[in-house]
């Protein structure tokens, strides 16, 4: 032991040591404070403190850092005047926490000396509708840890609880509820890395605010621990016995009580992986664990791309997916929410359902996946030339790099527009320059700072004095700009991203499969020799249009990405020389391809108008039978319904009607004809 904790623990005294744990208190650490506070919710001024506080165990000599958790507990649903947090009743100021004590009080020792920084997280409904957690962090600079002397009791912090919104205008509902505290544990960090986790109480790790409450249910076990809807569920734990609620996440579920300690139910329908939840007269009690609900899938999107392609699965219970396949072949997959998972297409896939996987069972989409190049012009396709759009234009352009002027060479982009571009206001593009040198030489270096400057390339969108091969979608009316980033994707490269748009009122439909002008880049023939001049002009290089992405009004819920090649989407300079890049990126596929693509049911447009009372359907219909249309909420619940006689085989447009409106968020629209069925999602917004 130190000589300075040898001092310490002398000064002290032996009646100062006690046994490594935890405790929490009102106004002051351990014994020195109480275990209950009221307040008489009458004014929203003052505030009340919680002390959390340690000793460290025996061999833990030097603090830099703590972290600690929290929980806060109602019998009932959590009251509003505890949830804390931007967005939340009582604000981001109604709880805060602190690790000062050099104004007091002293009644233990101080490892922070006013130097410790640190804040705290608050997340309402962790662990249950009626709980919340708070956890806090704090630090001390690096090389000031402080000492600390086993068997010594310390603060930790304190949690400010503000008076703020207990009554009058804007207040906050349940600042006379009883509420539960209770530490749960404090980490030690020293220099270097983690230290011990305290979790034993000393004196006591629970207060109480107002009163106290209970006992709650306690749930000890769940038995499957996952499943689909209908599977049997065994429930254990004590005081179940006067249970009157059971809830699978946030969905009721019909259930038995067999006795004080057990309570057998099933996976309702629409049950939503999440904490089971069971509720009697004295609060509710939830599991240690999520209960894993198989997956259900409502639709995807695209219905068709080639390995690569990454595929939007709209549905429920998607947060413990384990594995997703197309047509038996695993796929690289990410969470994006509960109701939505992204998947890529993977090598070796063929035609055939996308099925999605996790500890409670799979679900296999109605409809497969068609593995393949999306066909055009239905989805439309982009150009890249010298010149001119698309076959207009050339692929080759040399330059003798032998003078600084003379007119630019022009690079235009061209695009096949897809089907229900109905209100065109805009766009943005993506190209890459990929060069035969090991680095991006400075004649292809572009902007402020760079060799060429920021005027040895331009953009522009005006077609009106020519040339007139392609259609002008601007008229004039755009304006726009670019950005050149010099070694993105690589020391030999460069990325050129190119954005455009027409006033508000300008905005127009366009023609599907004709080919419209973009915009063009103008290279310039600036610093290319003698003094001043930028080397690299006569290196081979190759330019890449890897998409264009259409804007639409806001209102039409479509702004397609084209990466499609049409007749080229490259270009080159100089020469094809150690260029493997060129043709190479988004090759074209076989023409048969393109042509004997077969005809399929589709949803091309949903609209949602009426807070969602009237809900428009642009679709691609392949027979004369009858069609329904169905919308489904996130939750895979059916809203509404009807069916539509008289409908001939090609485009058609549909107005499904409700009475109710629907409240903002993601929903999805389903048509099927026959045996044929085909879905897409939409939002409504109010």
């Amino acid at each position: 032991m130190s000589r300075f904790l040898a001092i310490l623990l002398l000064v002290l005294g032996p009646g100062s040591a006690a046994a490594e744990g935890i405790n929490l208190s009102w106004g002051d650490c351990g014994t020195h404070g109480s275990e209950i506070r009221t307040f008489a919710c009458a004014t929203n001024s003052g505030v009340d403190e919680a002390f959390a506080s340690f000793v460290p165990p025996a061999g833990f000599e030097l603090l830099l850092a703590i972290e600690s958790e929290i929980l806060i507990e109602s019998a009932m649903d959590l009251p509003d005047w505890w949830k804390h947090g931007s967005q939340l009743c009582r604000g981001s100021a109604g709880l805060t926490s602190s690790f000062d004590f050099t104004s007091g009080p002293s009644s233990c020792g101080d490892p922070w000396v006013g130097q410790a920084v640190g804040g705290n997280g608050y997340e309402v409904g962790y662990g249950g509708p009626n709980r919340a957690r708070l956890r806090t962090v704090a630090a001390l600079p690096a090389g000031n840890e402080q000492p600390v002397v086993p068997g010594v009791e310390y603060y930790a912090l304190r949690v400010r609880v503000s008076h703020s919104r207990s009554t009058g205008s804007g207040s906050c509902a349940g600042c006379n509820v009883p509420v539960r505290l209770t530490l749960n544990s404090i980490r030690l960090d020293p220099p270097g890395g983690q230290g011990p986790v305290l979790t034993t109480p000393i004196s006591g790790n629970v207060i109480h605010w107002q009163n106290t409450f209970g006992p709650l249910p306690v749930l000890h076990s769940v038995s499957p621990a996952a499943g689909p809807v209908g599977t049997p569920v065994t429930i254990t734990g004590i005081r179940l016995g006067t249970a009157t609620s059971v809830k699978f996440h946030t969905v009721e579920a019909a259930f038995t009580v067999v006795s004080d300690t057990e309570i057998s139910t099933s996976v309702p329908a629409g049950g939503r992986t999440g904490l089971i939840h069971v509720q009697s007269p004295d609060g509710i009690g939830s599991s240690g664990a999520p209960f894993v609900v198989a997956p259900e899938i409502a639709s995807f999107a695209p219905t068709r791309g080639p390995v690569g392609t990454t595929v939007i699965l709209d549905g429920i219970n998607f947060t413990a997916t384990t594995a997703v396949e197309f047509n038996g072949v695993s796929a690289v997959f990410s969470v994006d929410s509960d109701t939505r998972l992204l998947a890529v297409v993977p090598p070796g896939s063929t035609d055939g359902p996308i099925a999605v996987f996790n500890a409670g069972g799979s679900d296999v989409t109605d409809d497969i996946f068609e593995v393949g190049p999306v066909p055009i012009p239905g989805d439309g396709a982009i150009n890249l030339s010298w010149d001119d759009c698309g076959t207009a234009g050339t692929e080759f352009k040399t330059f003798a790099c032998a003078t600084n002027s003379g007119s630019s060479f022009p690079m235009i982009a061209s695009f096949g527009a897809p089907e229900n571009i109905v209100e065109f206001n805009g766009m943005q593009a993506t190209l890459e320059i990929t060069t035969a040198a090991p680095a991006l030489p400075d004649w292809w270096k572009h902007g402020s700072g760079q060799c060429r400057g920021a005027g040895g390339l331009g953009t522009t969108f005006d077609f009106t004095s020519g040339p007139f091969s392609c259609l002008d979608p601007w008229n004039g009316q755009a304006v726009g700009g670019h950005v050149y980033e010099v070694g993105f994707g690589g020391p030999e490269r460069a990325r050129l991203r190119i954005v455009a748009a027409v006033p508000p009122d300008f905005g127009g439909p366009l023609t599907a499969g004709s080919q419209y002008y973009a915009f063009r880049v103008n290279l310039l023939r600036s610093k290319t020799t003698g003094t001043g001049s930028c080397a690299g002009c006569a290196v081979p290089a190759c330019i890449t249009l890897q998409q264009i992405q259409l804007m639409q009004d806001a209102g039409q819920g479509y702004d397609p990405v084209i990466t499609f090649p049409g007749d080229r989407n490259y270009v080159r300079w100089q020469s094809d020389v150690g260029i493997p890049a060129c043709p190479a990126s988004n090759p074209p596929p076989p023409l048969d391809v393109a042509l004997t693509a077969a005809p399929r049911l589709s949803i091309d447009r949903v609209i949602a108008a009426g807070s969602g009372r009237e809900i428009s359907l642009a679709m691609t219909l392949l027979s004369d039978e009858e069609t329904r249309v169905e919308v489904f909420d996130a939750r895979g619940r059916r809203l509404a319904s009807q069916a539509f006689g008289g409908l001939s085989a090609g485009k058609q447009q549909v107005t499904l009607r409700r009475s109710a409106p629907l409240a903002s968020g993601i929903y999805f629209a389903r048509v099927i004809q026959g045996s044929r069925t085909a879905a897409r999602t939409f939002s409504v917004t109010n």
